[in-house]
């Protein structure tokens, strides 16, 4: 089985070979540091020289290869540059250190502090430049490994089920260094665990989901033609990522004139004079003026770590968006908010936002309220309301207070305001469920029930 964000590629390898040689590099600085107890003092310079020598290799295996050969050139420099200079610290470092143990580090060490400053200058602006002259590419695209789901493939995301309807290809959604989601060729189901019930989605696809651990076996290339009608070359080359999402900016505050802030769910952004900082789906980059620095980091992998406003894999930020149509589902904080097919879904702290064409309702501990063009109920524990086109209703403990064209009315009837309350609070159940099923409210059997007790208390 493969999952989204841990399939195995060339560039997974490099980077745990890389880690690799940093281990063995730190193990044999740590036997360096204890040389007179292991009895191992006479090999003090192969034992530096070995650790430096895989430290350089394990940086030389961290060169990014996945955007070019200019961008990897620019990489390759950068990673040497950075080598040169750790280098030197750590020359300094083990110096400190064996003279506080009565010993020298060998003079072969000191000799090159000057040749490995001016290779830290060197490489480090070559790598500078030559970035220069490459594109920076900052979108999202389908790669493969395809990965096929199969009809009814089940991703648990906590309240919210998401699963494929049909026999779908999914694509690796990547950016450089690293997968953010996937693109599924087919419809998927949605099923919301909701405190009123369960409300059903479908998101048409293709879909892009980020954050979404989808799980498949490889796609063959006759699964993937009979899947999708296409190769898988001229899917990969034809699928687009679907990368406009839907958010409105969560805070405001007070900053200085020169300082701009913007933030949504889905994208953050700092401009302080000449530099920029933004982050979000697309990674993060920092804009000094005219040049710009690719700084997605390893350590912010949407597969990996909680961060990105709180965004990560097993963390609560993840979204489904569809590129027929303006269906989406996404997951902010404790938050779930969908739109698909003329309904919409607003859930999370316990409380609840449907919408079902010009239909709804809305939930929580403290009240229900539900909706048509016609008319708005809102039942609480303590007080009842009817609002339509000819009159409003007010139950209010034993007072029950009506209004209309031709004036008001006020009675104190507990029969009354008991009857009533419990007519419009089953009436309000009926017509949620009416909702979650999709079906239109009717307001026939409420007014005529309504209309029924009045008369009979008048």
């Amino acid at each position: 089985m493969i999952e989204i964000g841990k399939e195995r590629t060339l560039t997974r390898g490099t980077r745990k070979a890389a880690s690799t040689m940093e281990l063995v590099a730190g193990i044999l600085v740590l036997s360096w540091l204890v040389r007179s107890i292991l009895g191992i003092s006479q090999y003090s310079e192969t034992l530096l020289l070995m650790a430096l020598g895989f430290g350089l290799l394990g940086d030389l295996l961290k060169t990014n290869l996945s955007r070019g050969h200019v961008r990897a050139a620019s990489s390759l420099l950068g990673n040497i540059a950075f080598w040169s200079l750790t280098t030197i610290i750590l020359i300094l470092f083990l110096g400190w250190i064996a003279g506080l143990q009565s010993d020298t580090l060998p003079a072969i060490f000191y000799s090159n502090v000057p040749n490995l400053a001016i290779a830290t200058i060197f490489f480090g602006l070559a790598s500078v430049i030559i970035g220069q002259f490459s594109p920076l590419v900052k979108g999202l695209r389908a790669t493969g490994p395809p990965i096929f789901l199969g009809q009814a493939a089940t991703v648990d995301m906590g309240e919210t089920k998401l699963s494929t309807k049909v026999d779908s290809i999914g694509l690796p959604v990547r950016k450089p260094r690293k997968t953010v989601g996937c693109v599924v060729t087919g419809d998927l189901n949605a099923v919301f665990e909701t405190p009123m019930g369960t409300v059903n989605a479908r998101i048409a696809g293709p879909a892009t989901t980020f954050g979404v651990p989808f799980r498949g076996t490889k796609a063959t290339g006759e699964q993937v033609t009979r899947v999708t009608g296409k190769r898988l070359n001229d899917l990969i080359g034809e699928t687009q990522v679907e990368t406009t999402m839907v958010g409105e900016t969560e805070i405001e505050v007070d900053l200085p004139p020169f300082v701009h802030f913007d933030r949504d769910q889905f994208q953050e952004s700092v401009d302080v004079g000449p530099v920029s900082v933004k982050r979000g789906p697309r990674g993060q980059t920092i804009k000094i003026g005219p040049i710009s620095i690719d700084a997605d980091e390893d350590s912010e992998k949407w597969f990996s770590r909680r961060y990105w406003g709180k965004h990560g894999r097993f963390s609560t930020w993840w979204s489904v968006k569809g590129m027929r149509d303006t269906s989406y589902i996404s997951s902010s904080g404790d938050t779930v908010k969908a739109k698909w097919n003329g309904s919409s879904l607003e859930l999370g702290h316990g409380s609840m936002k449907l919408k079902v064409g010009s239909d709804g309702f809305t939930y929580s501990p403290q009240e229900l309220e539900t909706y048509t063009p016609l008319h708005t109920l809102k039942v609480t524990q303590d007080k009842v309301t009817l609002n339509t086109k000819t009159f409003t209703l007010d139950i209010v403990g034993s007072r029950v207070i009506l209004r209309a064209e031709d004036g008001s009315k006020s009675t104190d009837s507990s029969p009354l305001a008991r009857d009533l309350r419990a007519l419009l609070a089953d009436t309000a159940k009926k017509q949620v469920s009416d909702v979650l099923e999709g079906l239109p409210i009717e307001l026939d059997e409420m007014l005529g029930g309504t209309e029924e007790l009045l008369k009979k208390y008048a």
